[in-house]
């Protein structure tokens, strides 16, 4: 009888154990069950919030190349209107001539490329940081002018795009990527394109 009573309680134990390992095995699931799907919200936090940042990168992409493009065709018009007051000028005498080269004046400071570079090179760089000063110091041979054409074609702007903003021809847009890849010292199988946008 002591036998089994012993044998009983050694038994009653064992369960007692079995069971208490069992709900230990069970917090411990639970536990990694809360910590995973802990890490699955932060993956999806992080995933939601790179999106957006990207959609907000995307969306002052577009924000800049309608800036700029808007700024090239207020170039044309005022250099259109240039050309015309040149021709009165011309034919002019007078008060009309002396109003026509004030109008002409304030247009060339109106044309002045370099105020609106500079607000340009500023939204440029809360998007690419740093790509200027890595270009410049990377080939310093690079002109401003080829800066600016490398920033158009990291904006992956099309040649005719790019030809009217630096106010020259497709053509002159293409030798100029010549140039640029020579100052740069690349092999002649890269694509300058690419490499710039990768850059």
């Amino acid at each position: 009888m002591f036998f089994y009573s012993k044998k009983l309680t050694s038994s009653i134990l064992k369960q007692k154990e079995t069971e208490q390992a069992l709900v230990v095995t069970n917090l411990n699931l639970n536990n990694i069950k809360i910590a995973n799907e802990k890490i699955q919200l932060a993956e999806l936090a992080e995933k939601e919030k790179s999106m957006r940042l990207e959609q907000e990168r995307d969306h002052k992409i577009k924000e800049l190349v309608s800036n700029t493009l808007l700024i090239n065709q207020q170039y044309e018009v005022l250099n259109r209107i240039d050309e015309e007051l040149k021709f009165i000028h011309t034919e002019a005498e007078g008060k009309v001539k002396t109003s026509s080269n004030k109008i002409r004046r304030i247009i060339k400071t109106n044309l002045s490329i370099d105020d609106n570079w500079k607000d340009f090179k500023i939204q440029f760089e809360q998007l690419h940081s740093d790509f200027f000063y890595r270009m410049k110091t990377r080939f310093p041979k690079l002109t401003e002018n080829d800066l600016r054409h490398c920033a158009f074609i990291k904006m992956r702007m099309n040649t005719k795009e790019i030809a009217r903003l630096l106010n020259i021809n497709p053509t002159s847009v293409q030798i100029s990527r010549v140039r640029m890849k020579k100052k740069m010292k690349l092999e002649s199988e890269t694509d300058l394109k690419e490499f710039i946008q990768d850059f």
